[in-house]
């Protein structure tokens, strides 16, 4: 599903490279934790994972596609399709319910699919909060509603940076586990970076940078 290989990226003006990584190969319905010091390209790698930063050189391969053999437009395109992503800081629009934020996600997809994203709120405990703006949500609840955005319109890939940092242990846990469970059953490749020793062993594989 995600195949990435011979990765090196150095920004403008670096006299050493931010990122090295030599290959990484990950099958749909598994996980991946990144681990690696502040400083050692996990946002760097995500970045080039996502199709938003190209690399000095090496190749990623998503669903048989060269991400970066595609004109920007169509990478754009094409991570709007098949990319579900969770950032650190949840990024839902501020001026959007969060059932508009998920519909906004799958016509960004061309790929509205009602009863798909009901019940994936009724799933993550979100249907009571349909209505309720971002800011009206808990940083648990926040977390899970952009869980929800990242899966609503059926990635092949989700991408997820430091996704328990803002949480407490119970928290933490409760949205690891729900993204472990939901990706596995969909078949959809999840890769996590984090520095969040709670998170210890629950993943398929696990590369250090």
């Amino acid at each position: 599903m995600l195949i990435a290989r011979h990765l090196r990226h150095r920004y403008d003006r670096q006299t050493s490279d931010a990122l090295t990584l030599g290959e990484l190969a990950l099958e749909a319905g598994r996980s991946c934790v990144i681990r690696g010091a502040s400083g050692s390209g996990k946002s760097t790698l995500l970045s080039i994972l996502a199709g938003l930063l190209p690399p000095t050189s090496g190749e990623v391969l998503l669903a048989g596609q060269s991400l970066y053999a595609l004109g920007e437009s169509q990478r754009d395109s094409w991570r709007a399709r098949h990319l579900g992503m969770v950032p650190q800081r949840h990024h839902l629009l501020a001026s959007l319910s969060i059932r508009q934020n998920l519909q906004l996600a799958q016509s960004l997809a061309q790929r509205q699919d009602a009863s798909r994203l009901q019940a994936l709120m009724d799933r993550l405990g979100l249907t009571p909060l349909a209505r309720q703006r971002p800011e009206q949500l808990s940083q648990g609840q926040q977390q899970r509603a952009a869980l929800a955005r990242a899966l609503v319109h059926a990635p092949v890939l989700v991408l997820a940076d430091e996704p328990t940092s803002a949480l407490d242990d119970a928290n933490a846990r409760a949205v690891i586990d729900l993204m472990l469970e939901l990706t596995q059953e969909a078949r959809v490749a999840l890769l996590v970076a984090t520095h969040d020793a709670r998170l210890n062993g629950l993943f398929d594989q696990e590369i250090r940078l």
